[in-house]
């Protein structure tokens, strides 16, 4: 595709072509939508078997292809071990293995990688994560069977047309393993 063919005359990066005014360039405002829908209140989700997890407003996470990992001796089985982003070492841990999962095929997956700093983890998916908007919170305070490692990790659900979304407390959950290992 080259330039000419890309939408409103915009770039093949998509970057907003320099001598053009701003008010041309600017969205229509939204219709009434709900407060779920507004740009601002995308949130994002994936999926593992028949488990839809929603990460937490506002958290910062990156997906990308698996890198090389680290083991560390003498941990247990579901964590692989570490690997370094930009000069952050992080854990990666066997998200699949720690829920009881059926894992995908190595080539099926990728590394989402959730937080920064030192509250930095990984952990393999298939497929990359997914935007999520229009969100109704569920009204009844009855959750789905889950893993028990999930218990006390799942913070609110909602509802995406007729999928569930459980609301994942990330640093819960992964403070309680790297806790249990002694990292």
């Amino acid at each position: 595709m080259n330039e000419t063919d890309t939408p409103a005359g915009l770039g093949s990066s998509g970057a907003v072509p320099l001598g053009l005014p701003a008010q041309n360039m600017m969205p229509e405002p939204a219709a009434q939508n709900t407060p779920d829908e507004e740009l601002g209140d995308i949130r994002f989700g994936f999926s593992m078997d028949d488990l839809s997890l929603l990460l937490m407003k506002g958290l910062y996470s990156e997906f990308i292809e698996m890198p090389a990992i680290c083991p560390i001796p003498n941990t247990p089985t579901w964590l692989f071990g570490v690997s370094n982003l930009r000069g952050a070492v992080y854990p990666i841990f066997d998200f699949y293995f720690l829920l009881g999962l059926k894992k995908p095929p190595s080539r099926e997956l990728g590394l989402l990688i959730l937080d920064r700093g030192e509250k930095m983890v990984g952990f393999p998916i298939k497929g990359s994560p997914v935007s999520v908007k229009g969100l109704l919170p569920q009204t009844e305070n009855m959750l789905p069977s889950l893993p028990a490692r999930l218990t006390g990790c799942i913070s609110d659900a909602y509802f995406e047309g007729r999928k569930r979304w459980l609301e994942f407390d990330h640093e819960a959950f992964f403070s309680s393993l790297i806790k249990e290992i002694g990292m």
